[in-house]
């Protein structure tokens, strides 16, 4: 997991403390590096109060400060629509999903793209039907119609 898209969850609190430490230890396998990174991946599960209050540091550590909850959300948002747009998740996961990320996006004012998307997300989740290219095609148009409006067409991270 990337260091924006793990700020991005944290910050929304979809990255539970307990995980910090196996994020850092990726991270420093990626080739980040720090004393509160190294801390941080040291640290077990149960050390959760310890993990949280080093985050910032770590984080700062692979360049990133953390986001507030706006911007963690349209950057989760974000990272879907680039896992649409290249391939890497489907345009039906993507409506699979969307119970969560109105979850993660409650609250966020102008955050949340999909209103158009609630035919698919009965579709896929109530009658558990498989999108049509049309409707893979609508989705994918969603996401980068969304991009543009608010992202400026460019990914976030």
């Amino acid at each position: 997991m990337s260091p924006f898209l793990a700020a991005a969850l944290h910050a929304n609190g979809q990255l539970p403390s307990e995980r910090l430490p196996w994020i850092a230890a990726d991270w420093l396998a990626a080739g980040h590096n720090g004393p509160a990174l190294r801390e941080l991946a040291g640290l077990g599960a149960r050390d959760y109060q310890l993990a949280t209050e080093l985050w910032p540091a770590a984080l700062a550590e692979t360049g990133l400060a953390p986001l507030t909850e706006e911007l963690g959300a349209r950057a989760y948002l974000d990272h879907l629509y680039t896992c649409v747009l290249d391939g890497t998740l489907s345009e039906g996961d993507l409506c699979w999903n969307m119970s969560d990320m109105r979850n993660l996006t409650h609250g966020v004012r102008g955050v949340w793209p999909f209103d158009e998307l609630a035919e698919f997300e009965y579709q896929f989740n109530v009658r558990y039907d498989s999108p049509t290219d049309v409707q893979e095609q609508l989705v994918r148009k969603l996401c980068q119609d969304h991009r543009d409006r608010y992202f400026g067409g460019e990914a976030l991270s």
